[in-house]
């Protein structure tokens, strides 16, 4: 029974993986990050932020509000829209 204990450390092993923020328009944005408290920040245009959150609710001024899962690899900023990718 020496799969089990493999099998389960396996199972442990995964995480949440956290998204990305990557902002494609040449203008820069303000962002609201909201995951049991605030964070304000922002993004450069043409810029990648990693890790920006797993889950989350994050605000893009100007643009608009998405949720954040732990499905989502990449939120994108592309044409004053968001994408996921």
């Amino acid at each position: 029974m020496r799969i089990l204990p493999i099998l389960l450390l396996g199972a442990c092993a995964v995480t949440a993986q956290a998204a990305e923020l990557s902002n494609r328009d040449s203008r820069s944005y303000d962002l609201k990050i909201y995951n049991g408290g605030t964070t304000s920040t922002s993004i450069s245009s043409n810029t990648t932020r990693s890790s920006i959150c797993s889950e989350c609710k994050l605000e893009i001024e100007g643009i608009g509000e998405v949720e954040v899962t732990s499905a989502d690899n990449r939120i994108i900023i592309k044409g004053g829209q968001i994408e996921r990718e």
